[in-house]
């Protein structure tokens, strides 16, 4: 090979390093098809938060995950955690119990032993009044009309206003002030809570009237007692209970509503309730994580993997990732596992060598046989599938014409037509075909075991013999670059057939598997080259 064509292209040869930081286990559906496998990392002492607990967790509007438990605030920018709590930042309390950020973009913290703080730039305000050791416990808050803001305290609620904190006592309604478990924004535009008195409560955001006051025996039995709930999309109210279930309140706001009780299984001591963004229902607790779905029909119970135990807060984040606080072991983040396993019949040992889409199908070459899925991912029939059975395939391509070229490395080419579900057999004298690739010419390259085929109309115009081609890559000046078996590469240009480079060019093999331009990082006019 000369200079000039070794300065036409850079060879580059790629190595992926992993770099593992933190802890990772697969954690994978039970029974749900509708969850997805996901990936959990756990966040604790040995990799950033200062203690093996966490109280509260959320991801405010500016995108930071803010972390709150007895060892302080923390704050985490995707790369890593900062203490926020201390006298230069103005959250004086270390002992954070609950998390919120109102409706204006501005980050609550319910201290547990300070009261209410809240961020005023960069630095966080102590709400005034919170000397009554009655407000110093904070468990939840909720919005309110204009500037106020509803707060559920270990001994009852108060309003914020004015930089100021005002008691609102149920003693008022004949009811007995007590713990506040959680607050929330209705969809009826009510502000809805739970108390340790185990009354559901519905409360008049403008008048601060309580218009609803459902008791222990009215919705549930007397024997349950519920420790959280959340209002949902579709305006009713999701219940945890201290013992197994969530009961789902129809119609809260009607003065008739109905209660329905979902099975959590294994799941109970349930303290925390979410609606994801699909509409699923994520409950968490001291034994656990589940999940109920949108229609409230089926449970899917997440209990028996690592660390989803002792969980007290649950929340997503703006890309779809849960994240659950846990007042044992730290903090969890569950994502969407990059990785999924697509189980296929009769196919469970097979290799698959290629996978390629059009429109409408997948289509896999497997060494049983040609695999057809749908959008769905189910497995289709077609005549392509039937007529070739379990012929090994190696490679699979899609020409211009949307017609599908099937590599049997042992029984020859093949070329599928969707429209009209028609096979049929090219003849290319060797049978032995290990790769097709559709040139921007219009002609089709077919590496086989004896060399090179260039097919015009499905027949043969151009033949070239080598060793066992491997792989085909057509470079952007209509280079076509062929990997062989112990030769190196070669390249094909206006006809001429000739060694590209090898071992004695600067290639550590002369086996070529694979070739990949990547014109993401151009060098001159060609591109990258990856081996």
């Amino acid at each position: 090979m000369n200079m000039k064509k070794q300065n036409k292209l850079l060879i580059l040869i790629g190595f992926l390093l992993i770099v593992i930081t933190s802890i990772q286990i697969p954690v994978h559906a039970v029974s749900n098809q509708a969850v997805n496998d996901y990936d959990l990392t756990l966040y604790s002492v040995d990799n950033g938060i200062p203690t093996g607990e966490a109280n509260a967790v959320l991801q405010t509007s500016d995108g930071y995950i803010w972390i709150g438990g007895y060892g302080g605030l923390q704050r985490y920018d995707g790369v890593e955690f900062s203490l926020i709590s201390g006298e230069q930042s103005g959250l004086t309390s270390f002992s954070i119990r609950s998390l919120w950020e109102s409706k204006d973009g501005v980050l609550w913290v319910g201290s547990n032993d300070q009261g209410p703080f809240y961020l005023d730039g960069q630095k966080f305000v102590r709400v005034s009044g919170t000397e009554d050791t009655a407000f110093q416990s904070v468990r939840c808050f909720a919005q309110g009309v204009g500037d106020e803001i509803w707060m559920g305290t270990s001994e009852g609620i108060a309003i914020l206003k004015d930089g100021k904190v005002h008691p609102w006592s149920l003693n008022q309604f004949g009811k007995q002030n007590c713990v506040t478990y959680a607050l929330s924004n209705g969809e009826d535009g009510l502000i809805w809570g739970i108390n340790s008195n185990g009354i559901l409560l519905g409360i008049h955001p403008y008048s601060h009237e309580l218009l609803y006051c459902y008791e222990p025996g009215e919705l549930w039995s007397t024997e349950c007692h519920p420790l959280t709930m959340t209002p949902l999309s579709d305006g009713s109210i999701a219940i945890g209970m201290k013992e197994k279930g969530v009961y789902l309140i129809q119609n809260p706001s009607s003065g008739k509503p109905k209660c329905k009780k979902i099975d959590t299984q294994n799941l109970y001591a349930i303290r925390n309730i979410f609606q994801s963004a699909n509409g699923d229902i994520w409950c968490c607790g001291d034994q656990g994580l589940g999940i109920i779905d949108k229609t409230g029909n089926h449970f899917t119970d997440l209990s028996n993997y690592p660390y989803t135990n002792h969980l007290v807060c649950i929340e997503q984040d703006y890309e779809k990732g849960i994240w659950a606080a846990s007042s044992r072991h730290g903090v969890l983040h569950l994502t969407r596992s990059k990785i999924g396993w697509l189980p296929l019949p009769n196919h469970t040992d097979a290799v698959t060598y290629t996978i390629e889409q059009d429109k409408a199908h997948t289509y896999l070459a497997t060494e049983a046989g040609l695999m057809v899925l749908d959008k769905n991912w189910n497995p289709i029939d077609n005549e392509a599938v039937r007529r070739l059975g379990h012929t090994p395939l190696r490679h699979i391509a899609i020409d211009q014409k949307g017609q599908i070229w099937l590599s049997g490395y042992y029984e020859g080419l093949y070329i599928y037509c969707p429209k009209d579900d028609s096979l049929r057999k090219i003849d290319v004298n060797n049978s032995r075909v290990r790769m097709v690739l559709p040139l921007a010419d219009g002609t089709i390259a077919v590496a086989h075991y004896g060399g090179l085929f260039i097919l015009k109309d499905g027949k043969i115009v151009q033949s070239y013999e080598q060793k066992l081609i491997l792989c085909l890559e057509e470079l952007s000046n209509g280079t076509l670059l062929c990997g062989t078996d112990g030769n190196g590469i070669y390249s094909l240009k206006d006809g001429v057939f000739e060694p590209y480079a090898n071992v004695s060019s600067g290639l550590t093999s002369g086996v070529i598997l694979r070739i990949a331009s990547d014109q993401k990082k151009p060098r001159q006019d060609l591109g990258f080259l990856w081996l």
